[in-house]
């Protein structure tokens, strides 16, 4: 065409971003390339200042793609590529539409997501097997945005004290029968609450269930460190609760 094409014969053209030296067997990033490429990073290192080290992951694989297209010139671009690779192939969490979702320990984390995602859709239909109905179908993840989000996020909030020192409370105070703020990876005890549904887990929303009749360990997340004594005292209910 008019536009890209040659009317006179050169052996120096531009393609795709790259200028393709015919004479010496060359390709040569452009300057405008560079100034794309450039301008991309700048964004997403301005956009992790703002957001806590945060970036979006469809940013991130842009400008992964972006640097990938000049790897002719630029072989060593796929290997500085790599980690970023990895890190948007990575996900430490799972979740389904249907609002079951949970977390990977470091052992499952360093599985292929293949895996993790077959053992998600496991996880979710254990999740809601007495509801389930119909017949299974694929979405592809574009069109699935609200389940490939959670798998991507992260729950500050989920966390435990080391076991050690439960036990420790356990000495001190006897045993719990109960976790009130747990999750499949971080619970202390076989029975336990979740902010989300999964497949070991007695109910979601903990301040919604009566805690009476049973030593519960309550370990809230910090924003809910003034509700939760308040339901306590309320109910008259036993409870060991970790506080900052």
């Amino acid at each position: 065409n008019e536009k890209n094409g040659h009317w006179e014969p050169t052996q120096l053209v531009e393609h795709l971003g790259l200028e393709v030296d015919f004479e010496e067997g060359l390709f040569r990033v452009t300057e405008k390339r560079l100034k794309k490429i450039h301008s991309k990073a700048t964004a997403i290192l301005c956009r992790a200042t703002r957001e806590q080290r945060w970036v979006q992951a469809r940013e991130l694989a842009g400008f992964n793609g972006l640097c990938q297209s000049v790897y002719l010139a630029v072989p060593t671009a796929r290997l500085y590529l790599r980690e970023l690779y990895f890190v948007l192939g990575k996900k430490s969490s799972w979740g389904s539409k249907k609002e079951a979702r949970g977390f990977w320990n470091d052992e499952l984390q360093r599985l292929h997501i293949t895996h993790l995602e077959l053992e998600a859709v496991y996880k979710t239909v254990r999740s809601f097997l007495a509801e389930l109905e119909g017949k299974a179908r694929y979405i592809r993840s574009e069109a699935n945005e609200w389940a490939d989000r959670l798998s991507r996020d992260k729950d500050l909030d989920d966390w435990r004290i080391n076991k050690r020192w439960f036990k420790y409370t356990e000495e001190q105070w006897g045993e719990h029968s109960v976790d009130r703020f747990a999750s499949e990876i971080s619970a202390q005890l076989p029975r336990y609450y979740s902010a989300w549904h999964d497949p070991g887990c007695e109910g979601v929303d903990s301040l919604a269930y009566d805690r009476r009749g049973e030593h519960n360990w309550v370990n809230p997340p910090w924003g809910l460190l003034d509700e939760v004594p308040h339901k306590l005292r309320e109910e008259g209910a036993a409870a060991t609760v970790v506080a900052p």
